[in-house]
């Protein structure tokens, strides 16, 4: 399920960058828009947006240097269109799956997604892409991503993208850039980026790109 969700979300994010390059909107509106083309794809319940996981309950090592109380995931693909997933003061909510030593983290809930997705569009900045902004959801989805693996080592992990839409007027993404600031921190892998600007579309995982750029 999670490779079938992932291939739709390849073609849901061409889709909306191949539909919403030429416009210039707030980030909120992007993330709508992604949305929409995936539940084009795949229906209105398995999309969702703005799912919380309170960085206070990670613990001490995995929320360090993570200033929010809560990490929102952008957009969300459901295994199944079975929607339970409550937000910030609700997170507290004995009747979620998560147990000791995390019974607040929401962490199990991971395995109900398929897909989570960052998403960053440069047009939304007068100066362009912010790359501390995207090194920081990097190290968001790492930190989800590494606290579920080691406290719920049996469920399966959901795909997790950065998308990066280079829509700038004037300034280009710069991928060599990005990859050197990832390289002054630890980061996932198996994260991918899903990167499209006018000429060029590029979805791959981190462990990859330096090859593709060599």
């Amino acid at each position: 399920m999670r490779d079938t969700h992932l291939k739709e979300f390849r073609i849901a994010w061409a889709e909306f960058a191949a539909t919403c390059w030429d416009t210039v909107a707030p980030e909120a509106t992007y993330q709508a828009w992604l949305a929409h083309f995936l539940m084009k794809r795949l229906g209105v319940l398995s999309v969702v947006r703005e799912v919380d996981f309170g960085a206070r309950h990670l613990g001490p090592r995995v929320a360090e240097g993570l200033q929010r109380h809560h990490l929102m995931l952008d957009v969300v693909v459901l295994r199944k269109p079975i929607v339970y997933l409550p937000r910030r003061s609700a997170l507290t909510d004995p009747s979620l799956p998560d147990g000791s030593p995390n019974p607040r983290s929401g962490l199990a809930r991971l395995q109900d997604f398929s897909v989570v997705c960052e998403l960053k569009v440069s047009s939304t900045r007068f100066e362009g892409h912010d790359y501390s902004e995207m090194v920081k959801d990097f190290l968001k989805l790492t930190a989800i991503l590494n606290a579920a693996e080691k406290i719920y080592p049996k469920h399966q992990l959901p795909a997790a993208c950065i998308g990066i839409l280079g829509n700038h007027r004037t300034r280009r993404f710069d991928l060599r850039h990005l990859m050197r600031r990832l390289s002054e921190h630890t980061v996932r892998e198996d994260l991918e980026i899903a990167y499209a600007d006018k000429n060029t579309s590029l979805s791959a995982r981190v462990a990859e790109i330096p090859a593709l750029l060599s």
